[in-house]
């Protein structure tokens, strides 16, 4: 399964690691004035340009307020939102978090 994350979380670590690789390249092609924040800016509008998916959590059925357990079917749920039997991991955009 993937798993995702928000791309401001991911730009410190890789910043670190790149700004390395970006002055080496830029001293390999003659520049040897290199300005931080040219290569911070770069390295950041590098990865905002990074296509990211629209993701959402999701609620699955075996946690959701709208489901209930039937003991007589095996692994199989009733969903009160749509009047219909689901599976534990079946889910739904009306899903919403069981209260604990």
């Amino acid at each position: 399964m993937a798993e995702y994350m928000e791309t401001e979380y991911i730009k410190k670590p890789i910043l670190k690691i790149a700004v390395k690789s970006y002055f080496k390249h830029l001293v390999d092609k003659g520049k040897h004035k290199i300005d931080v924040n040219d290569a911070n800016a770069d390295i950041n509008r590098i990865i905002s340009e990074l296509s990211t998916a629209d993701v959402v959590e999701v609620i699955r059925c075996k946690d959701c307020a709208f489901s209930v357990k039937q003991i007589e079917y095996k692994n199989l749920y009733v969903c009160l939102q749509n009047e219909r039997f689901v599976r534990k991991d079946d889910f739904c955009s009306y899903g919403e978090r069981k209260a604990e």
